[in-house]
């Protein structure tokens, strides 16, 4: 039984469980000090009022037992030697916390914190609430996706801080890139680094990001740089997105100065991808005090100003194992420092490991995250801290690793050697290898191939690094573009949102098998009838009949271009297969169908698949199958009523399909929420009681976790996408995204011009995907910067290439007015102040979208 979630048939089971401990003389004046709480906390009338009385039965808690603990006089110094210890569980309902995280917070400790005698051990909550995935978004990372991001699949791992204050950007700069080369895994800003002006905010963190990437590229690791961001409440999102977008790999918050709630808000926000740690700055005042303080402590001489020793020895705040251990948890967080015992601050070593109980303890749906010991802890204490916590933990030492010599690399390979981590690369070096030989492959595939390379994503395969999977998402992309173009019109935006989403599913996240289909299909070859086969495109992921193996049922069938570039770049599929795309008698069909490649089932109208995929779900399930069968379908295909028909089967049969849903918000007459509004898919579905989970759709390590989860009900993976990611030309076409057909010749040559920046991967355009012209413009790089940064790379690109590439570059208009308004949104205090000459400047976006931040003289 999950320890903390209340079982169904509890007496309960709509109430959420508090456990206090406190004070008292006896049984009955325990009882009567719980009885006080239970009003104190909800309606904070006496009892026997009338107004108390009419609202008693679903507000008031409820106290459900007493458990004797012992005496609060184990030592010399204290005075009342006739109190003794409880354990009072007093039973909530769940409507008491209204759905959010700080009434909740407010009903277990609100006004009681204020008195002496009382603490609070654990809360227990009710499966309402373990539902409630907006109040307990929990962490999106947790043990497993950390160390999937690293590459570190055992082993402790290894944190320092960037410290002192005073320094300069460039000093912490310099010093995160000796520590990332060395092999450190987590770089933090220490937790007094916030917008000072010897280091600001956003010099320190782009500093300090490149750095660490620059790094990473040289050793082939992934080293993650966590700013701080110990900011005020109107400026700590905007940091936080500003870190993501400068590259950083986590964030660190201080929530006993911002709050648990802004854990909870970025843990909760679905385009926010970056795991969250946790620092204790401000919390001792939260913690729970007792009798055993004292014992430790020894007296307190309350002459000099501190806290009486009767004071002192009465229960009060928050257990170590609720504040730093399951309440992080809940909210949010995947990695929580506190402070080890035998270091600078006051923590026994049976406080820490409730820390790490509280961390890493089986909480349904909660994964378990990692416990950080730290607060002056030195590298000669790692093997005891090992044996004490496991190799799950995150080892944090900063001025002891800062004091070992001026050489910061070779003071943290020290610190690998005393965690018994001798060789830091060698996992990450085998992957790189491993990525290297699968990139050759696709250039051989892309140039000229007779026969398809060996299958990637089979069962047996290694899997390929995230960055390989970006890659082919990227790829897939320029595909869909360049057939975009070819046709005149085709499905483009889809390619944009899903590429990484199905990429994913291919890649890093199924289970398939090698294709069983010829690389370069057949002619339709009739529907399916006396004397003719039922053929479909499933042997392209592999034997549909083995059921070790996934199958992937393929739903909108209007994304079939996606799906077939896919397969080509995988090598699933020969490209020469597109050339039949979209032509009578052809299986390469513009909407696909059954016999389409890479497709299991006819689709058209949308929503068929889900209720097909149900059957087979089903038939697996009556044949004990281990290989899982997984839909991907758009979300406009939540506007059709039997969406919801399938949804609900699959709950009531409990089938444990996995619906991975791209949610771009677009259907073929514009924005859904415009249109028909399906409102919040995750609550809905839930409501019918399947599992839902919100993802990044751009993020590879976030869809890949949420897929391979398992569960016993129906699961949908909700990935939030950009229509336009990778071709930010295509916002000028919103809200009408569905399909892209050309006005003109000129916006033909704007997107032709995109098309060849992604061609030319190593030109002025900087990258392997369109966004790069984007950042191209918004970092105002001039014509003459192009020319000369394509100068350099003559020897790749003939002339007359480049000549037209320059010349198309040229055609970009209005460069600043997009970034104006992106800026904009990052800083909410930020005004425009205009005069006659809104358009001229490029203001007139800032000021149809952001009027509040906008001024006409």
């Amino acid at each position: 039984m999950d320890p903390n979630i209340i079982p169904d048939n509890l007496q309960h089971p709509e109430r959420f469980w508090v456990d206090y401990i406190i004070e008292a003389t006896s049984k009955d004046h325990a009882s009567q000090i719980a009885r006080e709480i239970c009003l104190e906390q909800t309606v904070e009338l006496p009892g026997t009022t009338q107004a108390v009385r009419s609202v008693e039965a679903y507000t008031v808690g409820t106290l459900e037992r007493i458990e004797f603990l012992g005496s609060n006089h184990n030592n010399k110094h204290y005075d009342h030697p006739n109190h003794f210890l409880y354990r009072v569980s007093i039973a909530y309902p769940n409507d008491t916390a209204g759905d959010e995280l700080p009434q909740f917070l407010n009903v277990v400790f609100g006004n009681t914190s204020l008195k002496l005698g009382v603490s609070v051990e654990n809360v227990t909550l009710s499966r309402h609430l373990v539902e409630n995935h907006t109040m307990f978004p929990g962490p999106k990372f947790g043990i497993v996706g950390i160390r999937k991001l690293l590459g570190v699949p055992q082993a402790p791992l290894l944190a320092t801080a960037l410290k002192p204050m005073g320094r300069s950007s460039e000093d912490f700069a310099s010093m995160a890139y000796k520590l990332a080369k060395g092999g450190i895994d987590i770089i933090k800003d220490d937790h007094g680094l916030s917008d000072q002006k010897w280091a600001p905010f956003e010099e320190r963190v782009a500093l300090c990001c490149d750095a660490v990437q620059r790094a990473n590229h040289e050793t082939g690791r992934n080293c993650l740089y966590a700013p701080c961001l110990n900011a005020p409440s109107d400026k700590l999102i905007s940091r936080a997105y500003f870190s993501k977008d400068c590259g950083a790999g986590a964030v660190m918050l201080l929530p006993g100065i911002t709050g648990f709630d802004t854990v909870r808000q970025l843990a909760a926000d679905p385009c926010f991808n970056l795991p969250i740690l946790i620092h204790p700055a401000m919390l001792g005042g939260w913690l729970q005090s007792s009798h055993r303080r004292m014992d430790r402590r020894g007296s307190c001489n309350s002459q000099e100003g501190g806290e009486s020793e009767d004071e002192e020895n009465h229960p009060r705040g928050l257990s170590h194992k609720f504040l730093f251990g399951l309440l992080p948890r809940l909210c949010g967080g995947d990695v929580v420092i506190f402070c080890n015992s035998g270091g600078r601050f006051q923590f026994t070593p049976e406080e820490c490991q409730s820390v790490a109980e509280g961390c890493h303890r089986p909480m349904g749906r909660f994964e378990p995250i990692f416990p950080s010991p730290a607060g002056g802890m030195r590298l000669e204490r790692i093997k005891e801290m090992r044996r004490t916590f496991g190799d799950d933990t995150v080892f944090l030492i900063g001025g002891n690793l800062l004091e070992q010599g001026p050489d910061l690399e070779a003071d943290a390979r020290i610190f690998l050697h005393a965690a018994g981590r001798d060789r830091p690369y060698c996992l990450v070096a085998r992957e790189l290898s491993i990525s290297s030989a699968i990139a050759k492959e696709d250039l051989a595939t892309s140039k000229d191939m007779e026969q398809p390379p060996s299958h990637i994503g089979e069962s047996d395969a290694i899997v390929p690094s995230i960055a390989h999977v970006e890659h082919v998402a990227s790829n897939v992309r320029r595909r869909v573009l360049k057939y975009t173009l070819s046709n005149n019109g085709g499905y483009l935006s889809q390619a944009c949102s899903s590429a990484e989403t199905l990429a994913t599913l291919y890649l890093r996240a199924l289970k398939l098998g090698p294709s069983v289909a010829a690389p370069i299909p057949g002619p339709f070859r009739g529907s399916p009838g006396p004397g003719m086969d039922y053929i479909t495109g499933e042997g392209f992921n592999g034997d549909p009949a083995d059921l070790s193996l996934d199958r992937l049922i393929f739903s909108p069938v209007h994304y079939a271009v996606v799906l077939y570039s896919l397969l080509v770049e995988i090598g699933r599929l020969d490209k020469r297969a597109f050339d039949d795309y979209n032509v009578d008698g052809s299986t390469i069909e513009l909407i696909g169908a059954e016999h389409s490649p890479g497709h299991a089932v006819t689709a058209g109208s949308l929503a068929q698949a889900l209720s097909q995929a149900a059957g087979i779900g089903y038939a697996r399930k009556l044949k004990n199958a281990t290989g899982r069968v997984v839909v991907f379908m758009s979300d406009g295909e939540f506007q059709e009523g039997q969406t919801w028909e399938a949804v609900q089967a699959l709950v009531n049969l409990k089938i444990n399909l996995v619906v991975v849903v791209d949610v771009n918000g677009q259907q073929c007459d514009g924005e859904m929420k415009q249109v028909c509004n399906v409102g919040d898919l995750a609550r809905k579905l839930r409501a019918f009681g399947a599992e839902a989970k919100q993802v990044d759709g751009h993020s590879v390590a976030e869809i890949e976790m949420a897929v391979r989860k398992r569960s016993d009900l129906p699961s949908f993976v909700l990935c939030s996408t950009n229509p336009c990611q990778g071709i930010p030309l295509l916002k000028d076409r919103a809200p009408k995204l569905h399909y892209i057909r050309f006005k003109n010749a000129e916006e033909k040559r704007e997107f032709e011009c995109v098309l060849a920046c992604m061609n030319h991967k190593d030109d002025s355009c900087g990258g392997n995907s369109s966004e790069n012209i984007s950042t191209a413009v918004k970092n105002n790089i001039s014509k003459a910067s192009f020319v000369s940064r394509k100068k350099s790379s003559a020897s790749e690109t003939s002339r007359g290439e480049f000549s037209e590439v320059v010349a198309k570059v040229d055609l970009v208009k209005r460069p600043h007015r997009e970034n104006l308004f992106e800026w904009m949104k990052l800083h909410p205090t930020a005004i425009v102040v205009t005069a006659d000459l809104t358009s001229s400047c490029e203001a007139d976006l800032a000021r149809d979208r952001l009027p509040e931040q906008y001024l006409s003289l």
